[in-house]
């Protein structure tokens, strides 16, 4: 047994457009010519629910849920825990070598910079 068997002298094919018997088999939908019009607006529609699912929670997702942004978050949290705000980092930065700069940039290299 095929997997798209649809009957007796009907194509087998997965996806086919038939231009003699004015067809276009998709998987198991098949669609008459007169019936491209509702094909075109669901089209349509799906391109606008995108547009408009993108333009409410992308924002979302890229702010907050996005890994990169978590891990940026994280690095930032544990920056600020060692080496203090930004103001403190840029007299860090600043000063000259020390033993406690030394220390605080050895395994961070030169961030900052």
């Amino acid at each position: 047994m095929d997997r798209w068997d649809r009957g007796p002298n009907l194509p087998d094919q997965a996806v086919l457009v038939d231009l003699a018997n004015r067809r276009f088999h998709f998987f198991w939908i098949e669609i008459w010519p007169h019936e491209f019009y509702f094909v075109a607006g669901l089209l349509i529609m799906a391109g606008l629910g995108l547009f408009l699912f993108t333009s409410a929670l992308g924002r979302v997702w890229c702010g907050y849920a996005c890994p990169q942004t978590v891990w940026s978050d994280l690095f930032m949290t544990v920056e600020r825990w060692i080496e203090g705000d930004r103001n403190a980092r840029i007299r860090l930065h600043n000063a000259p070598w020390s033993l406690r700069k030394a220390r605080l940039r050895g395994r961070n290299g030169w961030s900052g910079c």
